[in-house]
């Protein structure tokens, strides 16, 4: 299956099905390994960059925006360049059905030691999402 080229998609966060976002990718790939540009769809289009492999199937990356965004109380998006994305992490598998990478997707934010013991506790934000590749304009 070659990858090269443009995907859009979806993803959702967690249980909340209500809350979709939509993105576009373009996808380099070069013996097995994937790198891609790409930007979320929403009103302040989050650009972000990812890196991973394709293989027996399975589709991995990382994806990392142009700096830390964040969102104050009134909804308002911000980047922070001077701050390091999130490594956020997808995996996928295609399916012949839906003829999409249908996964998920899952943010670490932190792990916090519980009392004295070695028990933590880890917040993580995760969700699924859909990638289909954009048929080529003929």
């Amino acid at each position: 299956m070659d990858l090269s080229g443009s995907w859009k998609g979806y993803f959702s966060y967690g249980n909340e099905s209500a809350l979709i976002e939509g993105f576009e990718l373009t996808i380099s790939e070069d013996e097995g390994g994937i790198q891609g540009v790409g930007c979320d769809l929403t009103s302040d289009e989050l650009r972000f960059t990812i890196s991973g492999f394709f293989e027996d199937g399975v589709l991995s990356f990382i994806k990392r925006y142009e700096g830390f965004y964040f969102e104050d109380e009134n909804g308002n998006t911000y980047l922070d360049k001077e701050m390091p994305s999130d490594d956020i992490q997808y995996t996928g598998t295609y399916s012949l059905r839906e003829r999409a990478f249908i996964g998920s997707w899952e943010i670490l934010t932190g792990e916090n030691q519980v009392g004295l013991q070695e028990e933590y506790d880890i917040t993580d934000i995760f969700g699924e999402f859909k990638l289909s590749k954009v048929p080529e304009a003929r």
